[in-house]
């Protein structure tokens, strides 16, 4: 047995095998990055542009057009509600602007909701209030005192019915005023359902919302209603305000409210400078350069023919808003037959300059690149009030005369300043002025 065991090639069977043992290595260093330097915007609240695109495409609130359809409105709810108008109160808390993800988060269930359609397919605007200052103005509507029900409930069906009629005549009398089917009731429900604002919150496309609220007091009857618009909404009642203004108002009382709203946009612009466009002429930019006083532009193309009879063109503001075409008479009025917006289209993408790395020659001589340059004739300026009432047939007062001096631009820049010369039966430009 203990030569068994003492046999240098005898070996246990059972054994187990046993692993030779390495050295540990250490793990090599981690770079720990490093610590980035605070900065005083990191406590500031955090937003997308897409959210900034979106709250920008609200843009401005017509309120006087929906105080014009309140008031259009306002006798035969009054009426139907059984309220003399020393008993009447609205209080305006002003709009806020919200995301659809707070809109769909509310949780009261005791509403009562009505959305119409404006205009446009796709803009829609949203009406609620709380069930009970519903049923308290549907008790009114019956007869009683306009008191609100004890405990807290949804709108009856019978409510609801009523609280619809209610709401098609205050859409009949808006679109009187309006002259236009535009405010169309679609749907009336005993319960506000957020699935709308809920799916719009879940879309790619941030969507924010204008919520004005108002404080109704009806005699006894008193509550909030708020009004929910998107930017199409709040697009199609611009469009409903622009074709108001346009069309001449017999009503007093629209009248003044068009008078206070043209009133309070003079406040930002006052007046519209107007020019008589006279013609188009094109030309490279080394010959500008060289242009100096004495020299004379030939007119390739005319657009306005200074004459009793003739063609006139007038470009409203600057930069360039409208166009006015029509024919002008021997005291130099034009006659508006046509009228075209011209507003600037404005790129969202920024081009950086080239550095000194990265810049090329041109492939063309930049002397040689032509551009158009409009000759002009400045007329008067004009008011915000006399904007406001162009459309066609209207007979415009331009304040100028041919011997006036006229103004070579290009994109609205004044390049040089002459005067009108008639060189052998084509009109051109003798220069006065030339930019050093």
């Amino acid at each position: 047995m203990s030569q068994t065991l003492d046999d240098p090639f005898a070996f246990d069977l059972f054994a187990q095998p046993v692993a030779p043992v390495e050295p540990e290595v250490a793990p090599p260093p981690t770079e720990e990055p490093p610590a980035r330097e605070r900065h005083w915007t990191d406590a500031l609240p955090k937003c997308s542009r897409a959210e900034v695109e979106a709250s920008r495409r609200l843009g401005s609130v017509p309120t006087w057009l929906f105080g014009a359809m309140f008031r259009a409105a306002a006798p035969r709810l009054l009426t139907i509600l059984r309220t003399p108008p020393e008993l009447f109160g609205m209080t305006s808390f002003g709009w806020s602007e919200v995301s659809a993800a707070e809109l769909g988060q509310t949780t009261d269930s005791h509403r009562f909701c009505a959305t119409f359609g404006v205009g446009q397919p796709g803009a829609t605007l949203f009406l609620q209030t709380d069930a009970s200052f519903a049923a308290a103005l549907v008790e009114r509507m019956l007869g009683g005192n306009g008191t609100p029900p004890d405990g807290l409930r949804q709108v009856t069906s019978a409510e609801a019915a009523a609280l619809e009629f209610l709401l098609l005549t205050l859409a009949w009398d808006v679109n009187a005023l309006l002259g236009e089917p535009t405010l169309r009731l679609t749907s009336c429900a005993r319960w506000l359902s957020f699935g709308h604002f809920q799916s719009a919150a879940t879309s790619d496309t941030p969507t924010r919302y204008l919520v004005g609220t108002v404080s109704l007091k009806f005699a006894e009857a008193v509550g909030f209603a708020e009004f929910i618009l998107d930017a199409a909404t709040l697009e199609a009642f611009r469009q409903v305000g622009s074709h108001l203004l346009a069309r001449p108002v017999s009503d007093p009382t629209l009248a003044l409210i068009r008078q206070k709203h043209v009133a309070e946009l003079a406040r930002v612009q006052p007046t519209f400078s107007a020019a008589l466009v006279i013609g188009l002429v094109e030309a490279t930019y080394g010959e500008l350069r060289t242009l100096e006083i004495g020299d004379f532009v030939i007119l390739e193309t005319i657009q306005s023919v200074l004459q009793p009879g003739g063609i006139g063109s007038v470009t409203v503001g600057v930069p360039e808003t409208l166009m006015l075409f029509g024919e002008l008479d021997d005291e130099f009025r034009l006659t508006i037959q046509d009228i075209v917006p011209t507003l600037p289209m404005l790129s969202s993408e920024e081009t950086s300059m080239p550095t000194e790395e990265t810049a090329t020659p041109p492939a063309v001589s930049l002397d040689d690149l032509a551009v158009t340059v409009r000759i002009e004739l400045a007329a008067r300026r004009l008011r915000l009030e006399e904007v406001a009432q162009l459309r066609t047939g209207y007979v415009l007062e331009l304040g100028c005369k041919p011997t006036d001096p006229v103004t070579l631009t290009i994109d609205g820049r004044p390049i040089a300043r002459g005067e009108l010369v008639d060189v052998e039966g084509r009109l051109g430009v003798r220069i006065t002025q030339a930019r050093s």
